[in-house]
């Protein structure tokens, strides 16, 4: 747990712990282990609070989605959390697509960038013209169908005790908004996993694993000899790779179904800036 973060919402921060001596360590080993006992998560585990982070990129000020949503979560829920996802990370590991390379201990994220290259490099050898598309899911994390993330979970092969305090944590989650050092009043979260939290990197992952899974199956992307590299992806940025325009209407398709069905949305606008000839960042349409 880091140091040097801000505390949470009773005033507690990861040094209270670190530097609790045996007694706070035997304590909250107690506390732990009978949250583990009985398969729930205490509610103040469950409560946080949102600081809006501004996006910047010359993004209005004044619109909501401007802001990038961090969650404070409570320092005893996040110890909970990095317990529990220690327990359970190698089964995730397994069933992970080894093109998604994002939050992934000891795998630096641009190395998502290498199969891109490689496909380059195999296309111009081949004769061949390549077709890319990236695709961007819209405020990916805070949009997360609850439902449909314990069921990537549960056949990802987290079941039993496990499976069941991740349903109870995912219930009745509620957050407070700081702004401008007052706090609103709690409210619930239904959707969504929270940025700041330990385990939500993995469960997205999870959530979004059956896409990159499925187009790999079905052998819609590039290949390089034998070596599928169709789909490289970095968290919630995805990169669709083909030689053949079709096959690459056909996995944007498919992304587009996956999207609509698991209930988020893809981005279709970018800021493209044109720095050679100094004109402002302009709009264009995906």
């Amino acid at each position: 747990m880091k140091t040097g973060k801000a505390t949470d919402q009773f005033g507690i921060s990861a040094e209270h712990f670190k530097y609790g001596g045996e007694k706070t360590a035997k304590i909250l080993t107690n506390l732990i282990n009978e949250a583990f006992k009985f398969k729930r998560v205490p509610q103040c585990f469950k409560e946080g609070i949102v600081s809006p982070l501004f996006k910047g990129h010359g993004k209005p000020i004044c619109l909501p989605k401007s802001y990038r949503r961090i969650t404070v979560s409570p320092v005893m829920g996040k110890l909970m959390e990095s317990v529990h996802l220690c327990l359970e990370e190698p089964k995730l590991l397994k069933v992970q697509s080894r093109l998604q390379r994002g939050f992934t201990a000891g795998v630096n994220p641009t190395f998502a960038a290498l199969p891109l290259t490689e496909a380059i490099i195999e296309a111009k050898e081949l004769g061949q013209t390549l077709y890319t598309t990236f695709v961007d899911a819209s405020s990916a994390f805070d949009v997360v169908w609850h439902a449909s993330l314990l069921k990537s979970i549960f056949q990802s092969g987290i079941s039993g005790q496990s499976w069941q305090i991740l349903n109870d944590w995912y219930t009745n989650m509620s957050s407070a908004v700081r702004w401008e050092g007052k706090l609103s009043t709690s409210f619930a979260e239904l959707q969504g996993v929270r940025q700041g939290s330990v385990w939500s990197p993995s469960v997205y992952k999870l959530f979004v694993n059956p896409l990159i899974k499925k187009l790999e199956s079905d052998s819609l992307g590039f290949k390089i000899g034998n070596v599928f590299v169709g789909t490289p992806m970095c968290a919630d940025d995805l990169l669709l790779i083909s030689s053949k325009p079709d096959e690459l209407q056909t996995m944007i398709s498919y992304t587009a179904h996956f999207a609509e069905t698991e209930e988020y949305n893809i981005y279709i606008f970018k800021y493209v800036p044109y720095e050679s000839n100094g004109k402002v960042p302009q709009k264009l349409k995906a």
